[in-house]
């Protein structure tokens, strides 16, 4: 029986070197929508960097909230299994449960940035959404 344990629970070196590989993947998947702000199609042509960057600042905010929550999320891991000697399949399976929100991160970055209230300074959309919501 005690063979058969040994087989089951391993070393955490190979789950933490999956992670951090799942960990690098999302953290590209977020800048790999990057493009130079001064190209927006509804910009003047030679309109300066800052002035850009000004135009975008909700994707960029985006950006930098997304790349600090995984970085937590990073810590919080590296946290976590330093304090785990072996490693068995509910383990694995729950830490793949929550590598999948680590990867989901960049979707849900992506889907904020295009939403249909994005870019309207008052908010309209959103409140002529709720504003059509049946009350309770």
């Amino acid at each position: 029986m005690e063979a058969h344990d040994n087989r089951e629970a391993q070393n955490t070196a190979r789950t933490e070197a999956f992670s951090d590989g799942v960990f690098a993947f999302a953290i590209t998947l977020l800048v790999l929508n990057l493009r130079d702000p001064t190209t927006a199609p509804d910009l003047p042509l030679g309109t300066s960097l800052l002035d850009g960057l000004i135009h975008e600042w909700q994707s960029f905010f985006a950006l930098v909230t997304s790349f600090i929550t995984i970085l937590v999320m990073w810590l919080n891991h590296h946290n976590m299994f330093s304090h785990i000697g072996r490693v068995d399949r509910r383990l694995m399976l729950m830490n793949g449960l929550l590598l999948l929100f680590v990867v989901l991160t960049p979707s849900i970055r992506a889907i904020s940035c295009s939403s249909p209230w994005r870019g309207t300074s008052s908010g309209g959309t959103a409140r002529r959404t709720a504003g059509s919501l049946p009350r309770t």
